[in-house]
């Protein structure tokens, strides 16, 4: 599974990484989330997983931009944030979200979430 990480954290980037790359998945990492768009509708991931709060593009005006190419229409798309209000979990599933994990996030509880979110959409 090809997994493209966007996270403006290069700390967080690079754990989610290792946690996915140990456990065989292909992964593309960017922390500037403007850039984002544009290697994901070249690379077209199976998924996305993004944050909410990064500088210039955030994380819904993201999600929306995926969901506006017919090319990305399987790609699924998992937040993961530290906003926690119910809004917006919901805002991120009105835009287009599959799942949404919270922060922070143990390595191993990670890991399940993201392989349960992706399994659930075949």
């Amino acid at each position: 599974m090809h997994i493209f990480l966007i996270d403006d954290d290069p700390v967080m980037v690079k754990l989610q990484t290792m946690i996915l790359t140990k456990a065989g998945h292909t992964v593309t990492t960017e922390i500037d989330s403007d850039k984002a768009m544009v290697r994901i509708m070249e690379l077209r991931p199976d998924c996305v997983v993004t944050d909410l709060m990064m500088p210039g593009v955030d994380g819904y005006q993201l999600i929306s931009l995926i969901r506006k190419e017919p090319e990305l229409d399987r790609t699924v798309i998992i937040v993961l944030s530290s906003k926690m209000f119910p809004q917006d979990k919901r805002q991120a599933f009105e835009f287009g979200a599959n799942g949404f994990i919270n922060k922070p996030i143990s390595p191993a509880t990670f890991l399940d979430h993201v392989t349960e979110i992706i399994e659930s959409f075949p």
